[in-house]
């Protein structure tokens, strides 16, 4: 993919100069100049280095979800549900752009930890920007087909005005998906490298313009069209396209690294998409049974939907810093195979599992007390005075029964990144599977065979959860 010519690289000199906050390079005087800097540094400093600033990109991205959300409201309720109805989709759609994205950083990490130079890393990113082609063209061709076919999936009537407005929304990602594909891979060669705070201000300013750029495009404000709830798509697709701009220029100056033309390598991105697919297929079989279990929730009562809703985003906050640390985990195992230590690989992502499980702790202990006082909290999230009982108190059985089980969320995250630095996801698609599509039976079963009600579903949420984590914890130490 033409990125940079050999002519614009001429003079640069981060053309030829080797990075030494990145790779080992020759000159350096460290007794250990085999290693790259970050396998230096103690694991959890490396793993604080790389996992804070992802966390913080998930925070920025979530917050900048729940600005669309308030513009889509203002716009009126058809525009609101329909943002919300398509909530699924657009992750899917997520989904599909990190496949190659997480074979890049796997593949990054490994090049970097073997002492490759910026070239080697170079031609990985470029492989893996064709894939990001690909994930875009096939988007692409099924943009027609999406809307009607979701529609029927979720059983939504087609004729209403809120699924007009859907559509429209769900055409324009499709359409301007191209920015979140390519965006995605490069921000995986930032994590590969282990330059995450690099790619933290790109994505400052993405969300920025994103922020400014919706409303602008949804109410029509100066000279921007009104484009309604689309144009919360047509935003994001533009900021990302800016994102993944400044992303390219950042891989050159903070890291050295500058991009040439290379035709595409069919197998290179085949190894890529070998990594990324289970990883993401694991997640829409995650998101499919999540939508099961709220049929359940819903025939234990029609408030413990919501409640299920609002207990999901108390684990929010909690869930991306778990995220981050399944980054950092897949960059330095990653690197340390690549340096031909699988060893210390081990040993690394085992302190990382111990770090992420006391990241998780105070979340545990805070959700059990949240849990045990539904008066508090819970009730003022869930509006106040006007927050309805029944919802209140399920929402706090859901965070009482869950508070443990986010110690078992970090280790499950930790495993995964484990699995994507030694290149071998698919363990994490059979176990994920497996327990995942186990929790629709058994809480079936608990719920009304046994007549827990609510409480059945979620206790299986709560084991199903920690029998995720251990098996594929075991799997990772025993089988890779």
């Amino acid at each position: 993919m033409a990125v940079v010519s050999d002519g614009d690289a001429a003079g640069d000199a981060s053309d030829d100069a080797c990075d030494p906050t990145v790779f080992a390079c020759e000159a350096d005087p460290a007794p250990e100049h085999a290693l790259p800097p970050l396998l230096r540094v103690p694991t959890a400093a490396a793993a604080m280095r790389v996992c804070s600033p992802v966390v913080a990109v998930g925070l920025l991205r979530s917050a900048f979800h729940l600005t669309d959300a308030y513009w889509a409201g203002a716009l009126g309720p058809e525009h609101l549900s329909a943002i919300c109805v398509n909530a699924f989709a657009v992750w899917l759609i997520q989904l599909a752009c990190s496949v190659v994205a997480t074979g890049v950083q796997s593949r990054v990490s490994a090049r970097v930890g073997a002492g490759d130079d910026a070239r080697g890393v170079a031609d990985e990113i470029t492989q893996g920007l064709w894939g990001a082609l690909g994930t875009y063209l096939l988007l692409l061709a099924v943009t027609p087909l999406v809307p009607a076919l979701y529609a029927s999936g979720l059983g939504l009537e087609t004729g209403t005005q809120a699924y007009a407005l859907g559509r429209a929304h769900l055409q324009a990602m499709l359409v301007g998906s191209f920015g979140l594909a390519v965006g995605n891979v490069l921000e995986a060669a930032f994590r590969g490298l282990g330059k995450t705070s690099s790619s933290l201000k790109v994505v400052a300013v993405a969300v920025a313009a994103a922020a400014a750029l919706d409303p602008a495009l949804m109410f029509g404000w100066g000279a921007f069209p009104r484009c309604g709830v689309a144009g919360a798509a047509i935003g994001a697709s533009l900021a990302a396209l800016l994102g993944a701009g400044l992303h390219l220029v950042a891989l050159r100056r903070a890291c050295g690294v500058t991009l040439r033309f290379a035709p595409p390598r069919r197998r290179e991105i085949q190894k890529m998409v070998r990594v990324g697919l289970p990883l993401a297929s694991s997640g829409a079989v995650f998101t499919l049974v999540s939508i099961a279990l709220g049929r359940v929730a819903s025939g234990c009562g029609p408030h413990h939907l919501a409640a299920m809703s609002l207990g999901q985003k108390f684990e929010a906050v909690a869930f991306t810093v778990c995220e981050g640390f399944r980054f950092a985990c897949a960059t330095l195992v990653g690197q340390w195979r690549g340096a031909g230590e699988p060893k210390r690989a081990e040993q690394a992502a085992g302190r990382i599992m111990t770090l992420a499980a006391a990241a998780a702790a105070p979340f545990a202990v805070a959700f059990f007390f949240a849990g045990a006082d539904p008066a508090g909290i819970i009730a003022r999230i869930a509006g106040g005075a006007t927050a309805d009982p029944e919802v209140v108190a399920a929402a706090a059985l859901y965070l009482r029964w869950n508070a443990g089980a986010l110690l078992f969320l970090a280790v499950e995250a930790v495993a995964e990144g484990a699995f994507t630095g030694a290149g071998n996801t698919f363990p994490v698609l059979v176990i994920g599977a497996a327990g995942n599509f186990a929790r629709v039976p058994i809480a079936h079963y608990l719920a009304f065979g046994r007549g827990w009600g609510i409480a059945g579903l979620w206790a299986t949420v709560a084991v199903t959860q920690v029998f995720k984590a251990l098996a594929k914890w075991w799997w990772f130490e025993n089988r890779v």
